[in-house]
């Protein structure tokens, strides 16, 4: 099995229908697999790796530099392992932004369709032919300096994480690990408040030395889809009969959103891990048949070399992406033959 990052650099062009029409094809790969069906933000993370590509085309007349801002994806039907085709369809291309459509057929049948919104990169400083007007008008971006800014939520620094199994069936697990926050998971509550969220968080690490958050967008939708499950968080008198329960259940995606937040700059990054994340879920709304919510931030993580006596390190770290879901919960023995929901 190659890395994740092998696998999605692996799409080729194989139809330019139009210059605002192009097909890609890729391979879903075995092992990028939980509860026998592809990771779904895996599957994400192919569709907006075969939207980046189109954009990079010559003829696709897409403004450049572009990076992606956010990306919508309807589950449709389950996705399998094989080959897959990407039908990629520019609706619009602006100024500033651009919108595409992303389809995923396998065996002509359609998956996934997923819209995803591109923005013009924008310079780190302005420009020095910038009006006094325009600077006075802009609106400034928060710092970590601002009293605005967002406090990292996580709490263990990533030296002091012990290493944690992975509870669900992830058969990519040699490929990567993490260490959960347990300064988070113990703060939850033994009785559940119905007005309160479950929280859980870790520091998530790709083992592939190549793997790189800043440069490799689609790894965040990745990323976003990494996390326990609400029925494994909900408190119980028996950790271990929780456990089992929430192993025999899988939670099939409907609606899958990740916004993708301004990165450090090319400076700023050397303060930060390229392999590791800091992965923060807050989930609610338990409904119904097990249909619930799920909103994961990605923070980035402090470099391997910084000492956690650095107590400001909470305060110098960056949200990278912000991934929302609406699941819903299912017998895993269903993910093998269940092809609609």
């Amino acid at each position: 099995m190659a890395p994740i990052g092998s696998s999605l650099s692996s799409l080729r062009l194989v139809e330019r229908r139009s210059n605002l029409s192009y097909t890609y094809r890729g391979e879903v790969d075995h092992e990028w697999t939980g509860a026998s069906a592809p990771l779904g933000g895996y599957i994400i993370a192919m569709m907006l790796s075969a939207a980046i590509l189109s954009q990079a085309e010559p003829s696709s007349g897409a403004q450049k530099p572009i990076t992606p801002a956010h990306i919508t994806a309807h589950f449709l039907s389950r996705s399998s392992i094989g080959p897959i085709d990407f039908h990629i369809q520019i609706l619009r291309i602006g100024k500033t932004w651009s919108t595409v459509e992303v389809k995923s057929i396998q065996k002509d049948r359609n998956n996934v369709i997923a819209q995803v919104l591109f923005r013009k990169t924008m310079p780190t400083l302005p420009p020095h032919n910038e009006s006094p007007a325009e600077k006075q008008s802009a609106i400034k971006p928060m710092t970590s300096r601002s009293g605005y800014s967002i406090l990292c939520p996580m709490i263990t620094h990533p030296k002091l994480a012990a290493p944690s199994p992975f509870t669900r069936v992830f058969n990519f697990r040699s490929h990567v690990r993490w260490n959960e926050d347990l300064a988070i998971i113990h703060r939850q509550p033994m009785t559940q408040d119905a007005t309160e969220p479950i929280h859980w968080a870790a520091w998530h690490e790709f083992l592939d030395e190549s793997a790189d958050v800043f440069n490799q967008p689609a790894l965040l939708c990745y990323l976003c889809d990494m996390f326990k499950n609400f029925t494994q968080l909900l408190p119980s008198d028996d950790d271990e009969e929780a456990t089992s329960h929430g192993n025999q259940l899988w939670f099939p995606t409907l609606v899958f959103s990740v916004r993708f937040l301004a990165p450090p700059t090319v400076t700023e990054q050397q303060n930060f891990s390229r392999r590791r994340t800091g992965l923060h879920l807050t989930s609610k709304f338990n409904e119904p048949n097990g249909v619930h919510d799920d909103v994961l931030e990605v923070w980035t993580c402090p470099n391997e070399d910084q000492s956690p006596n650095d107590f400001g390190w909470r305060h110098k770290q960056r949200c990278l992406a912000v991934g929302t879901q609406l699941a819903t919960t299912v017998p895993s023995r269903r993910a093998t033959f269940v092809a609609k929901l």
